[in-house]
């Protein structure tokens, strides 16, 4: 889905559910493309799954770009991957520090 596709679904969400529940959905959407997208394109190293994490941040960038009511902070989506690594994937963490390193 592109970042104005789920801004908009995000908008027809947060009417019915609010907004924690609306952007908790936003978030688990964003963590299931990145599972997605590292098994289609076989993303195995680090490097490649480092790929796939740029990918989707540049992608939630977009929606805070979009998003006239600024309710998303740049780089939240990563923010949020990385301090959940922390706790349920420490070993992703590597990689994590590898895209600050690069920033």
């Amino acid at each position: 889905m592109k970042a104005k596709e789920y801004l908009e679904e995000f908008e027809r969400i947060v009417q019915s559910l609010g907004d924690r529940d609306a952007t908790s959905w936003l978030i688990q959407e964003f963590t299931n493309e990145v599972f997605t997208l590292a098994e289609v394109r076989r993303a195995h190293s680090n490097e490649a799954i480092l790929s796939v994490l740029r990918e989707l941040n540049q992608k939630w960038n977009a929606i805070c770009r979009l998003d006239k009511q600024k309710r998303f902070k740049p780089n939240g989506f990563i923010k949020f991957f990385r301090e959940r690594a922390r706790k349920i994937m420490p070993e992703a963490l590597e990689v994590l520090d590898k895209m600050e390193e690069l920033k």
